[in-house]
């Protein structure tokens, strides 16, 4: 029931019968939910479910008829891990519910550990529920301008174009020719692979929170995070010298803020956060490479 594309994923959810299409830029991924038995439909927002991660600090609210916002602060890999969030959504919400777990709460907000929002809205015609969700490392106001800057109209279709030629112009970057698909397929799955990481960690305008939690506004360069040092100092990131030097650009700025503000290079850096993963320095060499 599912079709996978790099920049694009949708899937059936067979069991209430909706049809969920994924796609995203840079900083603001894009929902769109068809609700195939039409009617009054919901989404649940929920704060408390993470992978390998626990919720230290939750919140939600509504803004207004079409707007959520909150943020989840967590404890795992990350010990302190804060992402903040904006969703606007295509429909007018009808109605706004809060819970902490499954025991409702009065108001439009709710602050707790195991906090989630219900949004209910008529489907329409179309039978059709567009979401834009912006993500920030430091604010709700942020990742409001990041949906702005990044994803202005109700085109799911369009985001997806520039997703997908993203991923096009750099696969690009490195040709080879093989009557066998399976070989092209596998070398080219492994250098998608390469593009996971490091991952954007700043807003559309240069914010972004460091180590030490102060927030460092209109940085010249990417902020960057996940840099999985001990796995990726040997080939990787030789490999970055090669088809990515802007991005080698940001990845060594980024290092050198961090060293800034924790006093050494980063060890397994994530997300504001020294996890100190692994012995050694794998950073040096990397910072010598570049």
């Amino acid at each position: 029931n599912q079709t996978t594309r790099p920049g694009y994923y949708r899937v059936l959810l067979d069991k209430y019968n909706i049809q969920a299409t994924l796609t995203a830029s840079n900083r603001v991924g894009y929902h769109m939910y068809r609700f195939l038995d039409g009617g009054d439909g919901h989404i649940v927002i929920d704060l408390e479910e993470g992978i390998s991660d626990a919720p230290t600090a939750t919140h939600i609210r509504q803004v207004n008829d079409s707007t959520v916002e909150g943020y989840r602060f967590s404890r795992g890999w990350a010990r302190d891990q804060r992402i903040y969030f904006t969703a606007v959504f295509s429909k007018r919400i009808t109605r706004f519910n809060v819970y902490e777990d499954s025991l409702q709460k009065q108001g439009k907000e709710f602050t707790g550990t195991r906090t989630k929002g219900v949004v209910f809205f008529n489907t329409g015609e179309d039978r059709m529920v567009d979401v834009k969700v912006g993500i920030s490392p430091v604010s709700t106001a942020n990742a409001a301008e990041n949906i702005n800057a990044e994803i202005a109209g109700w085109n799911i279709s369009r985001v997806w174009y520039h997703a997908n030629q993203d991923w096009v112009d750099e696969l690009e970057k490195i040709w080879i020719y093989s009557k066998d698909e399976r070989l092209l397929r596998t070398f080219y799955t492994a250098l998608y692979h390469t593009m996971i990481a490091p991952s954007i960690f700043n807003d559309h305008n240069g914010d972004y929170r460091g180590t030490e939690k102060k927030i460092y506004q209109k940085a010249d360069f990417t902020n960057l995070t996940t840099f999985s040092l001990w796995d990726t100092y040997r080939a990787a990131h030789p490999l970055f010298t090669i088809t990515q030097p802007q991005r080698v650009n940001d990845m060594v700025n980024s290092m050198l803020a961090i060293y800034q503000q924790q006093g050494r290079l980063p060890v397994w850096h994530l997300k504001a956060n020294e996890t100190n993963t692994m012995p050694g320095n794998r950073a040096i060499p990397v910072n010598a490479d570049a």
